[in-house]
């Protein structure tokens, strides 16, 4: 609705004069959300909140919710949203379902692309938008069945919104690796496993290179891995590491349709 306003006024927005709008819509929504957690009645409750959120936030402590956004960060804002909607299930469904609607809203009313996209109650950063459905809101689905591995491939995905590339490589590494653990029944490293998944999934053996190279990158370029001094945190390429995701999503989607 605001985008037809907007065209036929003629007006054009740009990208830091959004963000700093949804930055707006935001710390008002956090601000009913922390009115809506207080209404119950329990201190207790919307202090223990606030406790879990700094302290995965790593930041001093707050006596609001909408006091951890930061006008000037966009990706701090997003960041923030993220843990409140992964804290949010554990103590209300109504109040998660209030704040995954209302960021819902804040995007619609965006006229232009922010950087990242929302669905579900996730985050990610924009990309093909096909790409985004298959490799990445879809496998986060498939993924509900597997506990350890889908809190890794969450995580790498909030890794790459906060910049920590090698944090994001290991997360994706360790989600397929779970996961190839779990169908074949073992507690073998990926590494002396890609063999039996091959066979697991009926795959050609030019998949054998691929899941090696896939291997490989984690471990010169990981945090769990970082064999290489010179691959650090600064020195990964965003896209590549953005590309590495989409890899660890094809390869969980391969696992979701051949098993």
């Amino acid at each position: 609705m605001n985008e037809n306003i907007y065209e036929r006024l003629g007006i054009v927005s740009d990208l830091k004069n959004e963000q700093k709008k949804f930055f707006n819509r935001i710390e008002v929504l956090l601000s009913k959300l922390d009115y809506k957690i207080k209404l119950t009645g329990s201190l207790i409750l919307h202090s223990d909140f606030i406790d879990k959120l700094a302290f995965k936030l790593g930041r001093g402590r707050r006596n609001f919710i909408s006091a951890y956004l930061n006008q000037n960060d966009f990706m701090q804002n997003v960041i923030v949203c993220q843990l409140l909607l992964e804290i949010m299930p554990s103590y209300a469904k109504e109040l998660y379902y209030f704040l995954s609607d209302g960021i819902m809203e804040a995007f619609s009313l965006s006229l232009i692309d922010l950087g990242v996209k929302f669905k579900n109650g996730y985050f990610i950063k924009s990309g093909v938008k096909v790409l985004d459905n298959k490799l990445i809101f879809d496998t986060l689905v498939f993924l509900n069945k597997y506990k350890t591995g889908k809190k890794m491939f969450e995580e790498a995905l909030r890794d790459l919104l906060k910049k920590d590339y090698e944090d994001a490589i290991t997360k994706a590494f360790s989600a397929v690796e779970s996961i190839t653990k779990t169908i074949l029944n073992n507690k073998k490293a990926f590494k002396n496993n890609k063999e039996e998944l091959l066979k697991k999934l009926s795959l050609s053996q030019e998949w054998k290179t691929i899941l090696l190279k896939y291997e490989e990158f984690a471990n010169e370029r990981s945090s769990r891995h970082g064999k290489e001094e010179t691959h650090t945190k600064e020195s990964n390429n965003p896209s590549e590491v953005e590309a590495y995701i989409y890899l660890a999503g094809i390869i969980l989607r391969l696992i979701e349709q051949n098993i």
